[in-house]
């Protein structure tokens, strides 16, 4: 039983990961991050006066099976559910128009025309689009950012040198999932410190709202100068950019004028470690947080640079500012107009989801 939500699930063998307790955990939006099948169960017998630290696993395993009653966290008025009339090979099969919120002929409700007719996707020329870019400078900043819920409420979300490996990809792929969020990664590159420690250095992430069409194009970079992420968002490449301080400039910009020149609409964001004034003929196309004489505000905190904004081309800001932030980066947001899809390609963000099945008509 999960210890947060209550959830029984069915006992079965260690290997079974469908059903399994680790699987509800990853799920779960009530639990905590970094919870585990092994808190779980200490949760529990902690609850029931059962002293868990120090103890054995296995030991803490048997008093589970002999002291734990589960019976107790069971609702006064349980529903039993009638026993399946198809062949028992086939799964469990139930009624869910007998729950009172399923239509018993499954189809396009009303509500799903109101989503489709004022969803939060509009028209390219109307909509804004709210864009967040951080350096979060390492996994640590980010999962707590994303645990308190910091980076859930843009659009389009970019962050740079996330540290994320293989692991920490699906954990927070899971996370963005459950918040209604498209993920794309570039994993860290990981290494090793002369005290044998591991260390991770770089990595990209990109969220992007459900409700905008999205689809990896394709990762770049040259190893010791950038490292890009590059998003189709409807008709617009949203590109999340970032440069090694201590990188050559020369293939930077050249990745970023082919970019600019050859896509229609583009929204190149990141840690370009650069000024503005040195951007070249791009410069105009720089948005930026400015102050009140319009010179680039510094993008650290105590910084005297500004080396974090957005490259746009036909895509038009309307407020630029920073955040409060948890490194030493602040966090840019900025609203766009023109960014996201248009009206014809309304048809390509419906998604399909797996349901329970259906006995014949």
């Amino acid at each position: 039983m999960c210890f947060h939500c209550h959830w029984f699930l069915p006992a079965c063998h260690r290997r079974v990961k469908a059903n399994s307790i680790a699987k509800h955990i990853r799920e779960c939006e009530r639990c905590p991050l970094h919870w585990s099948p092994q808190k779980n169960l200490c949760a529990i017998l902690e609850e029931h006066g059962i002293r868990t630290l120090g103890e054995h696993p296995a030991r803490l395993a048997q008093r589970f099976k002999c002291e734990v009653d589960l019976k107790v966290y069971r609702p006064v008025a349980c529903k039993r559910e009638p026993a399946s009339q198809q062949d028992p090979r086939s799964g469990f099969v139930r009624d869910l128009t007998e729950d009172g919120d399923v239509e018993p002929n499954p189809g396009p409700s009303s509500s799903c025309a109101v989503m489709r007719d004022q969803g939060h996707v509009g028209s390219s020329s109307g909509h804004r689009t709210k864009v967040v870019s951080w350096n979060c400078q390492g996994s640590q900043n980010l999962m707590r950012a994303l645990s308190n819920d910091m980076l859930w409420d843009a659009d389009i979300t970019l962050v740079q040198e996330a540290g994320l490996d293989a692991h920490l990809c699906r954990e927070v792929a899971a996370m963005a999932a459950r918040h209604g969020l498209h993920s794309f990664f570039k994993e860290a590159q990981s290494s090793v410190d002369s005290l044998g420690r591991p260390r991770r250095r770089g990595g990209l992430a990109t969220f992007v709202r459900h409700q905008c069409a999205a689809r990896l194009k394709k990762v770049e970079g040259l190893d010791g100068d950038f490292e890009a992420l590059c998003v189709h968002v409807g008709h617009s490449l949203v590109t999340n950019v970032y440069r090694v301080p201590s990188g050559r400039p020369e293939p930077y910009h050249s990745f970023v004028q082919e970019i600019v020149s050859q896509e229609r609409r583009v929204l190149l964001g990141g840690d370009h470690n650069l000024e503005v004034h040195q951007q070249g003929l791009l410069a105009g196309q720089v948005i930026c947080v400015r102050g009140l004489d319009g010179a680039p505000l510094p993008s650290r905190p105590g910084g005297h640079r500004c080396i974090d904004y957005f490259v746009t081309r036909d895509v038009s800001a309307e407020a630029v500012h920073y955040h409060v932030t948890l490194g030493d980066h602040f966090v840019v947001e900025a609203s766009f107009r023109g960014l996201v899809v248009s009206e014809a390609c309304r048809e390509t963000l419906w998604t399909t989801k797996p349901t329970t099945r259906y006995h014949r008509p």
